[in-house]
């Protein structure tokens, strides 16, 4: 009851580094600037290439910008902390990094799940493809993993924003994780670890197994196609798909 509540976290990073610390600060930056350029280089592409708008490059643009948002959340913080040996964060810091990370893990898993929905409409039904996805129903099925990613999420980081944490306040990881957090906290965790695993194994059960079932579909329809230049195509639609996953 005496205990103070802790305010303030110190975000160890990659520990026992020594000599090494330089070197691996300049590979996780030359990745992170070509993971930014790259993503950045497509959001611009589809935006000013009138051939590339397509659905599919339009929730490619969504993802992309996913990607922006997931690294550029992590990895500023996470180089900081490698170069000085570790990095303060200020609670809300913390619990803000937690939040958009989640968020945007939660989003890529609906957004890859879409992706395959497109595919499975282009190649199982192309005669009514453009009259099913038009620009409607681009919007609500780019716009639905974002709400789902954000609403969903906020529901486990919420708890952990009213956790007690009177303990040590090092964190040994890269960056603000459900878990370390969990060991650090002196309240009762029990209720929120049981809603982790009851809101978390749907959130990634339900779009891997959406995505197996319609890659099974758009195997066995292209398998059907007689030649193989058609074939062929047909997997190329799916490329830019299956690099992601």
């Amino acid at each position: 009851m005496n205990q103070t509540r802790l305010r303030e976290f110190i975000l160890l990073g990659f520990g026992n580094l020594h000599s090494f610390s330089i070197l691996l600060f300049i590979i996780l930056l030359i990745i992170f600037l070509f993971t930014v350029i790259g993503n950045l280089l497509i959001i611009i592409l589809v935006s000013t290439n009138v051939r590339l708008q397509t659905p599919m490059y339009y929730f490619l643009c969504h993802l992309s910008f996913c990607d922006l948002v997931l690294s550029t959340n992590i990895v500023p913080n996470m180089l900081s902390a490698i170069l000085l040996g570790g990095k303060m964060y200020f609670f809300f810091e913390c619990i803000t990094q937690l939040y958009f990370y989640s968020g945007t893990i939660i989003t890529e898993c609906f957004l890859l799940s879409v992706m395959s929905y497109d595919r499975y409409l282009a190649i199982c039904y192309p005669l009514r493809y453009s009259s099913i996805m038009d620009m409607k129903h681009q919007i609500y099925l780019s716009l639905g993993p974002w709400l789902v990613g954000f609403t969903a999420n906020f529901l486990g980081v919420l708890p952990i924003a009213n956790f007690d944490f009177c303990h040590d306040n090092i964190i040994d990881h890269y960056y603000c994780d459900f878990f370390p957090l969990q060991k650090l906290s002196c309240s009762d965790t029990s209720v929120l670890e049981l809603e982790a695993i009851f809101l978390g194994l749907p959130i990634f059960i339900f779009p891997s197994g959406f995505i197996i079932v319609t890659y099974v579909y758009i195997f066995r329809t292209i398998m059907k196609i007689p030649s193989t230049t058609g074939k062929h195509k047909a997997f190329s639609t799916c490329s830019s798909h299956c690099c992601y996953l």
